[in-house]
């Protein structure tokens, strides 16, 4: 049920959020690490001037669509899709918390160091919100670190895109190996 699209090169897909949650339990159950990307119309132009950022997109094992311009591009370009088929970050992420509260699984929350929101503060409103979630925080300095210690499953990182998303695909496999 992915529908998988190209936005002027970059790969998107359209997924189902009942197909996410059965891809997520896919990933979790091989023996492969995997990135996913919310592709905003943001990412669409900055892959014009950066092609190492177009291979990080096209190679990522999920490329949701984050954003109605990438919904409004598919459809110019003729495809038969609504708004409905986004997942942004804000909707995958919530997914990825449920799914670790539900089978206890650690997720590593990665911060920019230079963002609005510290550590110690994320740390706080997590405990607050979600009680039952086993977790640690990091930033871009101890992510790595903090992963080989913490051994979490799942790792959410912040740090703004295409920051983000090239530190993902350069470091993954630095990580903790049985991180999707």
């Amino acid at each position: 049920m992915m529908q998988e699209y190209k936005v002027l090169g970059v790969k998107v897909q359209a997924i189902p959020q009942y197909v996410v949650k059965e891809t997520l339990h896919t990933f979790l159950n091989s023996d492969t690490q995997n990135q996913i990307v919310t592709v905003n119309p943001e990412f669409v132009v900055a892959t014009r001037k950066d092609k190492k950022f177009l291979n990080v997109i096209n190679q990522a094992s999920l490329a949701t669509i984050d954003g109605n311009g990438i919904v409004k591009a598919l459809q110019f370009l003729g495809n038969d899709i609504s708004l409905d088929k986004r997942l942004t970050g804000v909707d995958l992420t919530k997914i990825i918390i449920d799914l670790a509260i539900r089978d206890q699984l650690k997720v590593l929350f990665c911060l920019n160091s230079k963002g609005l929101t510290t550590v110690e503060d994320l740390s706080k409103k997590l405990k607050s919100k979600y009680p039952e979630l086993r977790f640690a925080v990091a930033d871009e300095y101890n992510a790595l670190e903090l992963s080989r210690i913490e051994r979490p499953r799942l790792v959410l990182v912040g740090f703004g895109a295409p920051y983000q998303d090239m530190w993902i695909y350069e470091n993954l496999t630095k990580m903790y190996k049985d991180i999707i």
